[in-house]
């Protein structure tokens, strides 16, 4: 709407569209490493050394977001004094966390076949060029808002990706198991 950063503007000035951003980011990161958790949770004790370390690394970023929430809550502008500093500190160890999580927790889907090969890579390349990407930006062409949140853009959509790609698996295994009759099962245990 400014043509220029939120970050750049005086928080009286900001318009509303900040004040949502302000509210969604750290939601986002919430809900994201929520769905990170659940990737560790699926890998149901295999690949125990990365999915332990995707479990510490989703957890700290679990943390940090409920922390950016509760900075949010203090004030739904810029923080000014200590918590001005440990806001932008928390929300980079929030960010570099989810990151690594998506990193580990992609290699260990992949270690362990629990989605196609394609899927897992898409989590490992999120984790390794989204940082990259985000340094790079802003752009030189386009407006500065707009080409900061390329690196968010392009990550948000292999998430949804590997997500909904998560879903479906569950949905056909849940499927499998409703199929097998009770005597086989009771066989095989």
């Amino acid at each position: 709407m400014t043509g220029k950063l939120i970050q750049a503007i005086p928080a009286t000035h900001q318009p509303l569209l900040a004040h949502i951003y302000y509210f969604l980011l750290p939601l986002s990161y919430l809900l994201l490493c929520v769905g990170l958790l659940g990737g560790f949770a699926w890998l149901d004790g295999r690949a125990r050394r990365l999915g332990i370390t995707g479990f510490v690394l989703a957890s700290i970023a679990t943390i940090t977001s409920i922390v950016n929430l509760i900075f949010l809550a203090l004030s739904a502008t810029s923080l000014n004094g200590p918590l001005g500093v440990l806001s932008p500190l928390v929300n980079a160890l929030n960010g570099l966390s989810a990151l690594a999580a998506s990193l580990v927790l992609g290699c260990a889907l992949l270690r362990v076949h629990m989605l196609p090969r394609p899927y897992a890579w898409i989590l490992i390349v999120i984790g390794i060029v989204t940082l990259p990407i985000l340094l790079l930006t802003p752009l030189p062409i386009g407006p500065t808002w707009a080409t900061d949140t390329v690196a968010f853009f392009l990550s948000g959509i292999g998430y949804t990706v590997v997500g909904l790609r998560m879903l479906v698996e569950r949905k056909r295994m849940d499927e499998h198991t409703k199929d097998v009759p009770f005597n086989v099962v009771a066989q095989a245990k």
